[in-house]
């Protein structure tokens, strides 16, 4: 069944779209690191693309012939977080920049004893000391701000686990800069 663009159920579903994405902008605006999230959980760099691609299709929503500036910036700054401007000043992406993540929870990276490039770890788990048997869990108190709850351990897999879909959509966000 194909919807109308002038269907009241479109509407509906775009207005709502595009308020979500407003409360990101919103939570965007008020961090100090431009940061999109409010809450740091298991794979929170995921949860970040995953914001920043809501914010893209947001754009394209809004039925403006040029990318909203608000929109376009936020991205670019989840992508500066996510390459090193954060807490940690550290990548999160693999083999990119000079403090990017060497040890993640990753098999054939272990093996190898180096990290395969290009790959998007988990990041800053808030709630790692609710982890059993995570390496971290022991290296975090609960004065530890959310932002910094992690480490580049092998061993971390609520920090530092590699997913493939993680990195899907940071793929897409890239696409998404390289044409604008």
């Amino acid at each position: 069944m194909k919807i109308s663009k002038n269907n009241e159920l479109y509407t509906k579903i775009k207005d709502n779209f595009i308020k979500n994405a407003a409360s990101i902008l919103e939570t965007w605006r008020k961090d100090g690191y431009k940061v999109a999230l409010d809450d740091y959980v298991w794979g929170s760099n995921k949860d970040l693309c995953d914001r920043a691609m809501i914010l893209i299709i947001a754009d394209r929503l809004t039925d403006k012939q040029e990318p909203s500036s608000d929109y376009n910036a936020a991205v670019l700054d989840q992508i500066h977080y996510l390459l090193g401007r954060n807490a940690m000043d550290i990548s999160y992406v693999t083999s990119f920049g000079e403090k990017a993540a060497k040890h993640p929870h990753h098999r054939q990276s272990v093996i190898k004893s180096q990290a395969v490039p290009g790959m998007l770890v988990g990041g800053p788990n808030g709630y790692i000391m609710d982890v059993n048997g995570d390496p971290v869990a022991k290296m975090v108190d609960e004065k530890t701000p959310p932002a910094k709850c992690y480490a580049d351990i092998d061993g971390s897999y609520a920090t530092n686990e590699i997913c493939i879909y993680w990195n899907s959509p940071l793929v897409y966000i890239l696409g998404y800069l390289y044409q604008n």
